[in-house]
């Protein structure tokens, strides 16, 4: 058996649904058993590309155990879609000959082969791509299918909102105006609404759901992420922050409504025909900051409900995103 090859995936759902072109190039350039190591929470994506996956964690002696099982594992090359030091000590203590990673950061130098790093300047799927270019590597002709992933719509139609962001506050357009748009759609389509987020965020999606109204669902904290997707599969649309479940709907091929604050869609945008970008440019954007720096977030306070409201209908009509998918302004 020849022997494998090893990625060290990104650690969120959206940074790893990004990365699918660039790990099925590096998978299938190099023709070799696959070992992908993730986190948790996207083992299921991960498991797409992997023949095995090793569960990373965020201990020194976990991280210690995963150097000497991967050690143990002989591997000719490690791959890393990470930018930490702990990822470069795990990519040289695998002792595999051949370590691809970025050619900026703290371990630059634990790198055998180094790709050039572009954040910010193009999409973050494109610049994934750029680490098995440097190894030779072709990439894929289609985007990896996310079929499978998650239950076929067989329950009755929904509209599925995502009203929060682990980056932070500046990456979240405020709870009223998710509130207002939920009683709007529901009022106008009939559907019901369902709310998704993280365990941590489900108290403060609780408040929306409260001030949205009886048709409202929380569901944060209570899905896997094949119930996410499966859920994704019944929404109508799909509205929600610059998050992961905004990307995951997007490959599934649900209407996508994503709403951009500090971020960059130019950077992070879903990729998919069916979503459409909801971007206010001002004059400081973007910061990249967790928190907005002066203290307005008028990047995301002066996107009104009528607006968002407007493209999700457009979306559930099946009508072409606007012009600029990247950066549509209201």
């Amino acid at each position: 058996m020849k022997p494998p090859v090893v990625i060290l995936a990104p650690n969120w759902l959206g940074d790893i649904i990004m990365a699918l072109p660039a790990m099925v190039a590096v998978r299938d350039g190099l023709a070799s058993p696959c070992i992908v190591v993730a986190r948790p929470s996207v083992q299921a994506i991960a498991g797409r590309v992997a023949d095995h996956v090793i569960l990373a964690s965020r201990s020194l002696i976990g991280t210690l155990r995963l150097i000497r099982e991967l050690r143990s594992a002989r591997p000719f090359a490690v791959v890393s879609f990470l930018r930490s030091r702990r990822a470069g000590i795990i990519a040289f203590g695998s002792s595999a000959p051949t370590r691809v990673g970025w050619n900026s950061g703290p371990a630059r130098a634990l790198y055998s082969i180094r790709a050039p790093s572009a954040r910010k300047r193009i999409h973050q799927s494109v610049e994934y791509l750029s680490l098995p270019a440097a190894m030779g590597l072709a990439a894929p002709a289609e985007w990896p299918s996310a079929d499978g992933l998650g239950d076929a719509a067989a329950d009755a139609p929904c509209i599925v909102m995502a009203p929060s962001a682990a980056f932070g506050p500046a990456k979240r357009w405020p709870d009223e105006r998710y509130a207002a748009l939920a009683r709007e759609l529901h009022a106008i389509t009939g559907f019901p609404i369902v709310l998704t987020g993280t365990a941590a965020e489900s108290a403060a999606i609780d408040v929306i759901a409260r001030a949205a109204g009886p048709r409202v669902e929380n569901q944060a904290g209570r899905t896997t992420l094949s119930d996410l997707a499966s859920l994704l599969r019944r929404a109508r649309v799909f509205v929600g922050n610059d998050s992961g479940a905004a990307h995951l709907a997007a490959w599934i091929g649900t209407p996508v409504v994503v709403v951009f604050g500090s971020t960059k869609p130019l950077w992070t945008r879903p990729m998919g025909p069916r979503v459409h970008v909801v971007y206010r440019q001002e004059p400081c954007s973007p910061c990249f900051a967790r928190s907005c720096p002066l203290g307005h977030t008028n990047c995301l306070t002066r996107i009104d409900v009528d607006h968002v409201l407007k493209q999700c209908l457009r979306m559930m009509r099946g009508v072409t995103p606007e012009s600029n998918p990247g950066e549509c302004t209201p």
